[in-house]
């Protein structure tokens, strides 16, 4: 069976370290997520998908890396690829120091939404 993922694969596999596991109150119901870091791209966002990787899940995952692949935005992490380690799947990104946008707003609820 070919991996429908392989088109999605990180250039920056054979380098990553994985550093942490970011507390679970900053995770997904979907996702557990990871921080990295890389020799020449710094640190690392890794968002690995829970459950079993049967057909289901990989498809969700081919979807999710073929929606995020396609968005270039200056407000939108960058998708790095897809790397595989053992029996895990994690989408590979840019590390963003803020957090997402509800946890920022949250921590900074006088910041002028406008301007963001």
């Amino acid at each position: 069976m070919s991996d429908p993922l392989h088109v999605f694969k990180c250039n920056l596999e054979r380098d990553i370290v994985i550093d942490s596991l970011i507390p679970a109150n900053t995770s997904g119901s979907f996702c557990d997520l990871l921080t990295g870091t890389h020799p020449t791209a710094g640190k690392l966002a890794l968002k690995r998908p829970r459950g079993s990787y049967d057909e289901r899940l990989i498809a969700r995952i081919e979807i999710e890396a073929r929606v995020w692949a396609s968005l270039k935005h200056s407000r939108i992490l960058r998708f790095l690829g897809i790397w595989r380690i053992d029996e895990e799947i994690y989408f590979v990104s840019g590390f963003a120091e803020n957090g997402s946008l509800p946890v920022f707003l949250k921590r900074k609820p006088d910041v002028d939404r406008l301007v963001l």
